[in-house]
């Protein structure tokens, strides 16, 4: 089954994190000034919350290319198992 790309329903990105002066982490995008804060990341263990922001952040760009490699899979079993994997993670992305 072919995945085509949906239209984003989401901020573009690229997005950015860093942390702020409360000591927050805040993923950002800069096409938005309006409302340019995306998340606020946290952490119940201590030194998570920049790995969880930088994660949050790059989304965008993973989402993409989830979507440019489910449709080359090979045909082969390990091929589609991914292609199923890639494809949840698409839905799951797109808040199907």
């Amino acid at each position: 089954m072919k995945v085509k790309k949906a239209e984003a329903q989401f901020t573009p990105g690229p997005w950015y994190s860093e942390m702020n002066v409360q000591g927050k982490t805040i993923v950002w995008a800069f096409d938005n000034p309006g409302a340019p804060r995306i998340a606020v990341a946290a952490a119940y263990q201590q030194g998570k919350m920049a790995h969880n922001a930088a994660l949050i952040a790059a989304a965008p760009e993973l989402l993409n290319a989830c979507q440019m490699a489910v449709n080359e899979m090979p045909g082969n079993e390990q091929g589609q198992k991914i292609a199923s994997m890639l494809r949840a993670a698409i839905a799951k992305a797109e808040g199907k």
